[in-house]
């Protein structure tokens, strides 16, 4: 599968991965192929320790994760303080 293809596949179905007790394979598959919306989203939504993956994902994919990251929280209305997380680069 290449990322084009990946990228048409939807939040929904890796939130069904997740249901059945994939979590793990549904963040490995949207890591793989930089799905940053993806990611932020199953993030918020199924790990207990939200704050440390993204942390990593900042840590691993820079600005790039960082400003889906910032679009997602501000559309789900949160007040966003990026300062909690380090080294966005």
């Amino acid at each position: 599968m290449n990322r084009i293809s990946f990228i048409g596949l939807t939040i929904n179905l890796l939130v069904i991965i997740v249901t059945v007790g994939k979590e793990d394979s549904a963040l490995r598959l949207a890591e793989t192929y930089e799905d940053f919306r993806t990611l932020v989203e199953l993030s918020l939504l199924y790990e207990k320790d939200a704050n440390a993956h993204i942390q990593s994902y900042i840590n691993k994919f820079g600005q790039r994760f960082a400003y889906v990251l910032y679009d997602c929280l501000l559309e789900q209305g949160n007040v966003v303080d990026m300062s909690i997380y380090e080294h966005i680069q």
